[in-house]
């Protein structure tokens, strides 16, 4: 009996010694968009959402994969080289999460972003959607998100392209 109460003892030391998930802590909401402040709301929909030269036009780097986790007009406008207008933004109560993916098919449509907060780091999902048997010109285009949450602590983000069915979709690495 003994033997068996050592046995079970040490497979749960084990088992307690070897847990290396990172411990989930839950999904983290985005602000409403009924809640964002129409500053930020325009802004973003002029420079973000916009095409290209509109966000070469205030020098935005976003031609890259990129995902920046953003608590600070500092941080925000050193991500901007040109254009010296930024919306106010309330940094003590929001953080900024922005970002681009490059890939491959131009008809792909931004839908949502679902962030869950872990231990260490948060998971961002960026879901796309796309026509069903369209074809589509074989380009790579990028697709800017941005999304405003309640402050949030700095941890590292890990940044997913995702189409709406769940597929995780292959980005275009620069060259």
């Amino acid at each position: 009996m003994k033997k068996y109460i050592f046995i079970l003892l040490a497979a749960l030391t084990f088992v307690a010694c070897n847990n290396d998930d990172n411990e989930l802590i839950g999904p983290v909401a985005e602000i409403p968009a009924d809640e964002v402040p129409d500053n930020i709301k325009t802004y973003f929909g002029n420079y973000i959402d916009g095409d290209y030269e509109a966000r070469h036009k205030v020098g935005l780097d976003l031609e890259e994969n990129t995902c920046y986790f953003i608590n600070s007009m500092d941080e925000f406008s050193r991500l901007q080289e040109v254009m010296h207008f930024y919306p106010e933004i309330n940094f003590m109560k929001y953080t900024l999460i922005m970002g681009s993916f490059r890939l491959h098919n131009l008809q792909y449509h931004f839908e949502k972003l679902e962030m869950t907060e872990y231990e260490d780091y948060y998971m961002l999902k960026v879901y796309f959607s796309s026509p069903e048997n369209v074809p589509y010109p074989t380009a790579v285009k990028t697709f800017p998100y941005w999304g405003l949450y309640p402050r949030l602590q700095q941890k590292a983000i890990k940044a997913t392209p995702l189409l709406m069915d769940g597929t995780v979709l292959s980005v275009v690495e620069s060259e």
